[in-house]
């Protein structure tokens, strides 16, 4: 399994879940104040699974190619991906830079397009089936930043909900 943000919150709960049930992990993490380390110990001490971390800036192409590459390597494959890492600026609307919102639009959605499809790729390549799940957290302190607010789950929804996958040819349409 690879499990985004795997080392704090939510996705800890994720990768100590997931270790319980005998999966191998690769998780992520940003900095080294997560503690990585720890959770690694934590899980060896308690389930006879392989676990990695991987630190990863999920803004950038390159860092996320090199921890799909990295996950495959040290476990052999994927096949749960569990996109849960996500990033949200406090403030308003007015406050927030263009720079600051790209950083948000590559975390929490390119991010999940561009893993997303590494993980589909991987299990159509090697014929097999994985599972996906998609979380993200978004606090909301300002009616002015309500209408993002909605726009961000609206784009989450519908790119979560367009990730589904198979072998035979699209059927879209216009």
């Amino acid at each position: 399994a690879i499990v985004t943000g795997g080392a704090t919150g939510l996705g800890k709960e994720f990768v100590l879940s997931l270790a319980k049930e005998g999966v191998n992990i690769c998780f992520t993490y940003m900095r080294e104040e997560e503690h990585p380390e720890r959770l690694i110990e934590t899980v060896k001490a308690s389930a006879n699974v392989e676990i990695i971390a991987v630190k990863t800036d999920l803004s950038d192409e390159q860092s996320r190619e090199n921890l799909f590459a990295t996950c495959i390597d040290r476990l052999g494959k994927a096949d749960i991906l569990v996109n849960n890492a996500g990033i949200w600026l406090s403030g308003y609307v007015t406050e927030i830079s263009p720079q600051d919102w790209d950083l948000v639009m590559n975390v929490n959605l390119k991010a999940i397009f561009h893993l997303s499809q590494l993980f589909v790729n991987h299990c159509l390549q090697h014929d097999r089936t994985g599972r996906q799940m998609c979380f993200r957290k978004i606090f909301l302190s300002a009616p002015p930043t309500n209408q993002l607010g909605n726009f961000l789950r609206f784009w989450q929804s519908n790119l979560k909900n367009s990730l589904n996958f198979s072998k035979g040819p699209s059927t879209y349409s216009e």
